[in-house]
């Protein structure tokens, strides 16, 4: 099942939320200092740091992920009981580039929620919230259009390729979440277009 939701992503209950990260996972900005926040910057950057290591140069590599543990995020509250988000999933998504050079940046976009999701998957997740991934500096908030489309098209190609039902079996939903009105916009047209061409 995909859901399409305007929120903060803290606030969807989901046993796994992705984390748009860079390759140091150093959570600078955007949505990846607010979940650094709120599952505590100490204990999430131990657990990063210990998820790199062994990796090549120590980073993460675009198209990408790791997973830590929820950290502090367990303990948020989700009507009257703690939330159920128990892992992060960090992804590295590509920057945007105009042009017939951005045919690479769309791969690895696409390869970083597939990523995810497979991670998710392994995990043995039922349920993942995606944001809108390279929607912040890394520049896809440019063009949204394109980017909710690469987006959902890796969600529905991921799921139609065994990702939901196959081996895992395990996760039964997602969400695609965001706190920017135009981000989930965007998301929900393409969403729409996936829904009608599957019908048709």
């Amino acid at each position: 099942h995909l859901d399409v939701v305007l929120g903060d992503i803290l606030s969807v209950n989901c046993a796994a939320i992705v984390n748009p990260a860079n390759e140091e996972l150093d959570h600078a900005g955007g949505l990846a200092a607010h979940i650094h926040r709120a599952a505590g910057p100490a204990l999430l950057d131990a657990a990063c740091t210990h998820a790199l290591h062994g990796l090549p140069g120590g980073r993460l590599a675009p198209g990408s992920a790791v997973s830590t543990s929820s950290c502090n995020l367990a303990q948020l509250p989700f009507h009257g009981s703690n939330s159920s988000i128990r892992h992060i999933i960090h992804t590295v998504g590509s920057r945007y580039i105009p042009g017939a050079a951005n045919l690479t940046a769309r791969s690895v976009l696409q390869n970083a929620i597939t990523s995810a999701l497979k991670l998710a998957a392994d995990l043995g997740v039922d349920s993942v919230a995606v944001p809108f991934v390279g929607a912040g500096i890394f520049g896809w908030g440019s063009n949204l259009t394109e980017a909710a489309r690469l987006i959902t098209c890796a969600v529905a190609r991921w799921a139609s390729n065994g990702g939901t039902g196959g081996d895992h079996g395990a996760i039964k939903r997602i969400v695609l979440c965001d706190v920017n009105r135009a981000h989930v916009q965007a998301l929900a047209g393409q969403v729409e277009v996936l829904a009608q061409q599957t019908s048709g």
